[in-house]
C-alpha cells in the first residue's frame, strides 16, 4: 500500500502547501512526493490533455525568468481553464 493511501486511512492528510515544519517527518514525504502529483493528474483529467499542456506552457512562458509563486500557477490555469478548477487546487493543495 501506498505511504500516502495509509496516511489518509490514519486520518492524517494534510495539505501539500504548508511550510516543512508543519508535517512530522513520516507524513512529509507522502504528503509533499505524493499527494502534490496527484493533484497535477486530477486537473489534467479534469481538463484533458491538451488544456494541461497550454496551462504548463502558459505558466512557463510567464514565469520562465522569475520566481513563481502560487498564485502565478492558478493565474495560468484561469487564463486556459477558467476559474472552475480553482477548487480543485484547494482540495489538493490549499491550506485554507
Amino acid at each position: 500500500e501506498e505511504p500516502y493511501a495509509r496516511l489518509q486511512e490514519a486520518g492524517r492528510d494534510r495539505p501539500v502547501g504548508l511550510p516543512v515544519a508543519a508535517y512530522n517527518s513520516s507524513d512529509y514525504g507522502a504528503v509533499v512526493y505524493q499527494k502534490g502529483p496527484l493533484y497535477f493528474h486530477a486537473l489534467r483529467e479534469a481538463v484533458g490533455e491538451d488544456t494541461f499542456w497550454e496551462i504548463l506552457q502558459t505558466y512557463f512562458e510567464r514565469n520562465r525568468h522569475g520566481i513563481a509563486r502560487p498564485e502565478d500557477w492558478l493565474a495560468a490555469v484561469e487564463t486556459v481553464a477558467g476559474d472552475e478548477y480553482r477548487d480543485l487546487y484547494d482540495a489538493w493543495i490549499s491550506d485554507e
